[in-house]
Parts: C-alpha cells; sequence; structure tokens
C-alpha cells in the first residue's frame, strides 16, 4: 500500500485480477458484458415504449397479441434449425447475424407509418433472438471453465436485471417528452454500439467449424423427441416449467390492474423490486452453483416459486404482493444460471447449440397457448384460477427434477 492510501501497481493489477477471477470475467465474458449491457439499456427502453407505439400506428390490442404471438413462433420454432448451424458455423457469426436481424428490425419500427410494416419487424425480431440464443449461451459456457459456468452465467444475466432498475422509468420519462420514435432510437443506437464492442471484441469459441449438410442437418432431428445423454427427464421437467410459468405472468400485471387497482407506479415499483433482489441475489447463487451442483438450486427455484404463488392467493395488500413480488426474483437467480449450465455440462462442445436450441424450440412451442389459457381460466373463475393451475403443474415439475441426475 503506497502513503496516503493508494495500492501499488503490482497490487492493483493483483485485485484486479482476482475480482476478474471471482466474476469469471475471463474469456470473451468482459466484451460480451460490456456489449451485452449497453444493448440491454436500449430493449429495456424499447419494453416501455412498443406497446402504446403500436397502438398509436392504429393497432387494436389483439393486434398488439398477434404481433408478439408472431414473433415468439419464429424466436421459438426457427432454434430447431439455428442451435444446428451455431455447432456449423460457429457462435461469434450467429450473433452478429442475429444484431443484424435485430437492427433491421428497428430501422423498420422506428420508420413504419403503419402498424402493418411492424409484421416484418416483429418476424426479424423473433428470428434474431432464435440466432442469439443457443449461440449465446453455447459462447458463455466456452469462455470459462465448467466450474465457472454458473458464476458466468449469473454475471451475463445482470446485463438484463440492472437496467430494469432505472432504464423504463427513464424510457417513460422520455417518451413524454420527445415522442414514441426519437425514444425508439435510444434502441436503435444502443444495439448499434453492442454490436460493434462484440464483433470487435469477441473470439470464436468453435474451434472446429464445417459446412452445412442438410443430410447431417435432418437426420439429427430425431434427437428432438429423443434427446442424448440422458437429458430425456431434464427436458420434460424444463418443458414444463416453462408451460406452467406461461399460464400466469404474461398475463399477471393485467391481473394485477383487474382485480387490484394497481396503478402503472405500482406495476413499476413491482418490477424495479423483483429486478433488485435478482441482482443482489444473481452473483452469490452463482457461486454456490459451482460449489454445490446445478439440481439443489433448480430445486430451489421451484420451491421458492411456489411460495410466492401461494403468497399471490392469500396477497390481500400491495404491500403484501410487493413482498412476494419481490422474492420472485429469487426464482430468476436460482432457474437460469443453474438451469444453462446443467445442459452445458452434459452435452458436448460440438451439439451444444443443437440442445440448447431443441430445448428452447419445444419449451415456447409447448407453451404458446399457454397464457391464452391462462386468460380464459382469469375470465371465467377469477384470481385464483390461472395461479392455481400453475402451482399445479410446478409441483408436477419439482417431482420430475427430484429425478434427475447431477452432471
Amino acid at each position: 500500500m503506497k502513503p496516503g492510501g493508494q495500492l501499488r501497481p503490482s497490487e492493483a493489477c493483483g485485485l484486479r485480477g482476482k475480482i476478474r477471477e471471482f466474476l469469471a470475467l475471463r474469456g470473451n465474458i468482459s466484451a460480451m458484458f460490456v456489449s451485452q449491457f449497453i444493448s440491454s439499456n436500449g430493449w429495456r427502453v424499447f419494453d416501455v415504449v412498443w406497446q402504446p407505439y403500436v397502438l398509436s400506428l392504429g393497432a387494436k390490442m389483439s393486434i398488439l397479441g398477434g404481433l408478439r404471438s408472431i414473433s415468439s413462433i419464429f424466436e421459438s420454432g426457427t432454434q430447431i434449425l439455428t442451435g444446428r448451424i451455431t455447432d456449423l458455423l460457429g457462435r461469434k457469426r450467429m450473433q452478429i447475424f442475429s444484431y443484424v436481424l435485430s437492427i433491421a428490425s428497428l430501422v423498420i419500427c422506428v420508420l413504419a407509418g403503419t402498424w402493418y410494416y411492424l409484421i416484418p419487424a416483429v418476424i426479424l425480431m423473433g428470428l434474431s433472438t432464435s440466432f442469439w440464443v443457443p449461440a449465446n449461451a453455447s459462447m458463455i459456457a466456452e469462455s470459462v471453465g465448467k466450474k465457472e459456468r454458473g458464476t458466468a452465467y449469473s454475471i451475463m444475466a445482470l446485463t438484463w436485471f440492472i437496467p430494469g432498475l432505472y432504464a423504463s422509468i427513464i424510457a417513460g420519462y422520455l417518451a413524454e417528452i420527445w415522442g414514441f420514435r426519437p425514444t425508439l432510437m435510444i434502441t436503435l443506437f444502443a444495439e448499434t454500439a453492442a454490436f460493434l464492442i462484440f464483433a470487435i471484441f469477441t473470439k470464436e469459441t468453435l474451434s472446429k467449424r464445417k459446412s452445412i449438410s442438410l443430410r447431417t442437418l435432418f437426420s439429427s432431428f430425431k434427437h428432438i423427441v429423443r434427446p442424448k445423454f440422458g437429458l430425456l427427464r431434464f427436458y420434460v421437467a424444463s418443458i414444463l416449467d416453462r408451460f406452467a410459468w406461461a399460464f400466469t405472468f404474461p398475463i399477471f400485471f393485467g391481473m394485477l390492474v383487474d382485480t387490484y387497482g394497481l396503478t402503472l407506479l405500482q406495476l413499476g415499483v413491482l418490477s424495479a423490486a423483483s429486478s433488485a433482489v435478482t441482482v443482489l441475489s444473481q452473483v452469490p447463487f452463482g457461486k454456490l452453483i459451482d460449489r454445490y451442483g446445478r439440481k439443489p438450486f433448480l430445486m430451489l427455484s421451484e420451491i421458492v416459486g411456489i411460495v410466492c404463488l401461494v403468497g399471490y392467493l392469500i396477497s390481500k395488500t400491495f404491500f403484501e404482493l410487493l413482498l412476494f413480488y419481490s422474492v420472485m426474483g429469487l426464482v430468476v437467480s436460482t432457474w437460469n444460471p443453474a438451469h444453462r449450465a446443467y445442459i452445458s455440462d452434459v452435452v458436448p462442445k460440438e451439439e451444444r447449440g443443437m440442445h440448447i436450441g431443441d430445448l428452447n424450440a419445444l419449451g415456447g412451442l409447448i407453451a404458446f397457448p399457454s397464457p391464452f389459457i391462462g386468460g380464459i381460466l382469469y375470465d371465467r373463475w377469477g384470481f385464483h384460477a390461472p395461479i392455481v393451475v400453475t402451482i399445479i403443474f410446478i409441483t408436477v415439475t419439482l417431482l420430475v427434477l427430484s429425478t434427475i441426475k447431477e452432471p
């Protein structure tokens, strides 16, 4: 330590090294963190502006929901192909293509004169996510050691949840002053900057790339419903989990407004509180997942989720809802890193993108009708109905998870 309390250069370098090691900031992780943090700030702004912007272009509420469904179909269904392609062409190339698609979609959104023009935009957004997810998850896993994957996935998750603490509030304020299109330009600029950082500073992690063979590509489709490496029960649990939560959470804020009369400010407080809990718990749980294994935290996530869902059923005031919705942040910070680390541990590097893509595709396609069914349940039997159905399926998921093996 230098006089005055300053660190010597060697000590400073050593401290930075220890911090980087603790946070698994090695390989591509640092550059990916910066690029995705910038991108996430832009998309948090987009999430606030998007729905009122679509309605301002003459769309009805049904059209708004339809646009989301179109995007979801392309996002989920095509991962059966994009997961396999990323194992052939490489991780970086696919993510660059994803950035190009998302930038093109945002340009269309900014220039759209009517909601009809948003149809190709949401298709491009869905395809962008489809190219992104398997390639990004694979690159993270391949940029660190096996015992650091839980931490790495937790760190990367922070790029989305930290902006959730402030970006939505700023976006709402700017939209009121500037209007929708200039505010959407923030997302476009952020995505472009993120693309440049990613393209310049990351390196390919798939060492052996291959040309696309249609025969090999289509022959591998049998693994969609018959996964290799003993992953069948893990697939079943993952799909059940996504199916279960989709009954409630795509419509949950609407349920709260309709049942309890919550204001937009109160919804913002709920969202920010949950994000804060996720941010604070993400890295500690990532370290614990790396130390004690994946399975215990997958099960813990479901147990906490059931507690929160029961809490919604018995809540009578906003503060009770706030308490249980805040705790929901733990469901995210335990499930996401444990889930991605589990599948990354089990499958070989050259098939990682395929399995991640297959699992996301199956989960998205099977869960597709859940929000619609949840809405019917709510309309017929009220607030409790979709939540009770979610609890039932989460309980089944927990039972299936209890039978999987630790990788």
